[in-house]
This record gives C-alpha cells, structure tokens and sequence, in this order.
C-alpha cells in the first residue's frame, strides 16, 4: 500500500486496525482467520487491512513503525497509533481490545471500562478477569498499574481491566483502591489494596484460589458444635466473628488479615437457629460476637460491636503462635 493511500485513510477513517504479517510466519497463520472474521464482524465501526511486511510497496510502513516481530497487530484512532501488539491475539481480547477503542477511543494494557454493559459483555467472553478499582490518588494509581502491566504479561489467560467505581454495587463501591477477582463470570475475590505488595499473590489465586496457607473461611448458614470445638482444638490461633445479619467486618478485609497473618486462622460465620450450643460457651450473648483463641483457650472475648481496627489487630497479633 502506498504511503499516500494509508495517510488519506487516515485521515477519513476514526478507527484503523492492521495485521502485518508475511506468508512465511506461521503465527501469522494462525492470526490471519482471527483477523478475518474479527473484520467481518466489526467491518462497520472500523477499517481493517492485513499489510505483507515483506513486500517492498509495504517497506515504508514497516520502517516508519518499526515493526520487528510479526504477527504485528496495530490499532489507528484519530489518526494516531493508540496501540500495538506482537503475537498471535485470541479473538475474544482482539474484540475486547476493539470495544475499547470503540468506547473509550484509546487501547491500553489495561483498558477503561466504559459502563455497566461493557463489563457485562467481557464477563461472558472471559474465563478470568481482574478487575482494579481506582480513585484520584495518582502516585499510587501509577505504582499498582504497573504491578498489573507486569502480571498481564505473565498470566496470558487472564484479562485485566480498570474502573474509577462508575458501575460497581453499592456493597463494593468505596473510596479505595481494590481489585476483584471474577472467575466463570462471578465475583470470587474482593481486596482493598492496603499494601502493594500483596498484588502479585493476589492475582496469582485467580487460577486456585487461595494458597494452603491462607487461612480465611466464611460460613454463611452456621456451623454445629462439632466443628466448632474441632476448630478450636487442631489450631493454636483462631479468629471468629459469629454475626446476625449483615456483616460488619468484610470478607476482603478478613481476607487481607489472612494475608498479613498466615499463622492465624480466620472465620466469618453467620449465626443460625442451630447455633443454640453457642450459649454453653459464652454468656450474656450479644452479637456481633468476636472471639480470639490461642493454644485451643479463650484467650479475649467482645461482643455487640466491632472493635476498632487497631485494637482487633493488636488482639490477633496477640493469639500468633509465636507470640507469649
């Protein structure tokens, strides 16, 4: 294609996506039907063009972009270049990268989500996804963006995105970094980001969940005496918050203290009728209940409110096996 074609297309186009390619790459094999019929199913939002990195009449477009590697996917809005990506790309992230040059008119590594419907249409393409949630502290933003650049690059199956709390729940919104974990379409872990450096293993439980050593369960139709006592018993340092209703401590927050607290073992659990037994245990019962056990003894009770986040850290440091 000659230089004056591509500019005039430009010009008269928003959105350009090219693949450059030649016929001896066999990646480029394998991106070529991708490529087309991704273009047959976008062909009236953008202009697509495959371009022989080979062929001498492309030559001038090769050295004005430095294309080095091929398949070479390049995406034009506006007539600028917003985004380039070497390898074969599977079709659904090539259509998610698509839509988000068509709703936010710029691809990045970690792409906006635009809305509600965006996110809902990339929740049914995408096995795993990891989603940030971000606000106006931009030193942060820029450090945790690149933590996520980082691990989208090492976890290839997983599709990371972004969003300043436009269409999240009333339950998860707060102003707060967070990531959320979605696996087949559902929300499966929910983090404030207290510490970034968490990040990595954070993202790396979206394959299998938490590790062995993180210790954090919830309970949501109670638990019998059985299981009670035998938790009390084959584990030195035990955190329990027996609640009615809505939770008042968060499972991402009990989340985030199995992660600063390995040796502890952390359980949110939901009081039901069965739950009369509690009462052999605990007198003048008023929930929420918390209850901190060390070396299979009560060690600190409180009951009817949450203690404020200091004075519930300073008690479970305090049940840590290691500590007097």
């Amino acid at each position: 294609m000659k230089q004056e074609t591509f500019n005039s297309l430009l010009k008269n186009n928003k959105f350009i996506i090219i693949d450059c390619f030649t016929n001896w790459c066999g990646p480029c094999s394998i991106m070529k039907p991708i490529f087309k019929d991704v273009s047959e199913k976008y062909k009236d939002k953008a202009i697509f063009l495959s371009l022989d990195a080979d062929s001498d009449e492309n030559s001038w477009f090769v050295n004005k972009y430095f294309i080095m590697s091929i398949p070479h996917i390049m995406f034009f809005c506006n007539e600028k270049l917003v985004y380039e990506h070497s390898g074969i790309i599977e079709q659904p992230k090539f259509e998610y990268l698509i839509d988000s040059l068509i709703y936010n008119e710029k691809v990045e590594q970690i792409n906006e989500i635009a809305n509600k419907s965006h996110f809902d249409s990339i929740l049914e393409k995408f096995e795993y996804i990891v989603l940030f949630v971000y606000n106006n502290e931009e030193k942060l933003y820029e450090k945790i963006i690149s933590i996520l650049e980082k691990n989208s690059n090492k976890y290839k199956n997983v599709l990371f995105v972004k969003t300043k709390n436009l269409f999240l729940d009333n339950n998860s919104k707060d102003d707060v970094f967070q990531i959320l974990l979605y696996k087949s379409k559902k929300l499966s872990m929910q983090f404030k980001i207290d510490n970034i450096d968490i990040i990595d293993n954070v993202v790396s439980w979206i394959y299998n969940g938490y590790p062995d050593e993180l210790k954090s369960k919830i309970y949501l139709n109670g638990i019998s005496e059985d299981e009670f006592n035998n938790i009390i018993k084959n584990n030195k340092s035990v955190f329990m918050n027996i609640y009615i209703g809505k939770k008042k401590i968060k499972k991402y927050k009990i989340d985030s203290y199995a992660i600063d607290y390995p040796d502890v073992l952390f359980y949110l659990i939901k009081f039901n009728s069965n739950m009369e037994w509690l009462q052999k245990y605990i007198q003048n019962i008023k929930y929420p209940i918390l209850l901190f056990y060390k070396d299979g003894n009560l060690f600190y009770s409180y009951m009817g409110k949450i203690l404020k986040e200091d004075l519930l850290l300073d008690y479970i440091e305090k049940i840590r096996c290691d500590k007097k």
